[in-house]
């Protein structure tokens, strides 16, 4: 079957590239639809990927900006009592390539990544289409709907559940099915092998998938290396932005001591500068790729990493020690 994918991160888009060419492998097309108001600048990933032959297309769209303060746009009553309606027609609106795009979409298995309001069009918009949900980091492991909001979504707005509960989902892929508590999550559980996947691509599908992202390789000295990945810690209201750069600048300290070359990671929703805090001393990596990318060959390996929850530290594969300063990140990890 041909797939569509919708994505609004880097790991999403490394993860629909690994996908597209397997179904390609298996004679089917993929599309991806690439959400570019997530992350600032994210539509300068679209000449890159236009250029890999993974996907037969590449279908930018813009979500978020449309759904944010939709209810002062619309009015409170159609909010509570036609919003699927109206978020279907606002999106449309201003996308017109989902229309054109409608044919493919509606002959094709939706992957829908993390299913908020930004994809609750595609429920909206094809109920009959096979639905798949990857995980999306530490929340996937720690997700359940309330009751009040089932009941609502159901009974009173009838809008679409989101978070994988809605029935047209029919697949929940993560790396640990074991790990998935919630009850309605847990029947549709099926096994992430990210390793197969990128195992699966051949010499030149693995350069084009670091090329997608990169313009370059990435140089990385044959040095003692230390890799730390920053998070939108303050941008997300979880602690304060003096917090946050403690945090990290305890990090650097830790990794100094142990005369390790520090490479840092920053977050592409971020606004801190990291090079005003520490300059020269560590070398600031590109924004908008996923580390994931340094799966696919171990000349891209640290002796340490650290992060406060990042669930892309625990998914690398060339870091001898991961240190996580959130405790409950590393038992997703044992």
């Amino acid at each position: 079957m041909n797939q569509t994918f919708v994505c609004c991160t880097t790991y999403h888009i490394y993860l629909s590239i690994l996908e597209a060419y397997k179904y390609k492998k298996l004679g089917y097309k993929s599309r991806l639809v690439f959400i570019t108001d997530k992350i600032e600048d994210g539509e300068q990933l679209l000449p890159k990927l236009n250029k890999i032959d993974a996907f037969e297309a590449v279908v930018p769209i813009k979500a978020y900006s449309i759904i944010v303060d939709l209810k002062n746009k619309i009015g409170f009553f159609d909010y509570v009592f036609n919003r699927a309606k109206a978020l279907k027609m606002r999106i449309e609106a201003n996308n017109p390539q989902l229309l054109a795009n409608k044919d493919f979409f509606l002959n094709s298995e939706l992957n829908l990544f993390e299913i908020n309001r930004s994809r609750a069009y595609f429920i909206i918009k094809y109920p009959d289409n096979f639905m798949r949900m990857h995980e999306d980091g530490l929340s996937a492991y720690e997700r359940k709907l309330s009751k009040t909001r089932i009941f609502n979504r159901k009974y009173i707005t009838r809008f679409p559940l989101l978070k994988g509960h809605d029935e047209q989902v029919k697949e929940f892929l993560v790396q640990y099915p074991e790990k998935v508590f919630d009850e309605v999550l847990k029947d549709k559980v099926k096994k992430l092998d990210i390793e197969a996947l990128e195992n699966g691509l051949t010499k030149t599908e693995k350069l084009n998938v670091v090329n997608a992202f990169l313009d370059h390789n990435l140089n990385l000295v044959n040095e003692k290396k230390a890799l730390i990945i920053t998070q939108p810690l303050s941008e997300m209201d979880l602690m304060s932005e003096n917090k946050k750069i403690d945090i990290y600048k305890s990090m650097v300290e830790d990794a100094n001591k142990q005369d390790y070359k520090v490479y840092l990671k920053t977050h592409p929703r971020e606004k801190t500068d990291y090079y005003k805090i520490f300059g020269d001393s560590l070398i600031l990596m590109p924004r908008l790729f996923p580390l994931e990318i340094f799966n696919l060959s171990e000349d891209f390996n640290f002796e340490i990493g650290y992060t406060y929850h990042s669930s892309a530290l625990g998914h690398l594969k060339y870091c001898n020690q991961k240190v996580f300063y959130h405790e409950q990140a590393s038992e997703v990890y044992k």
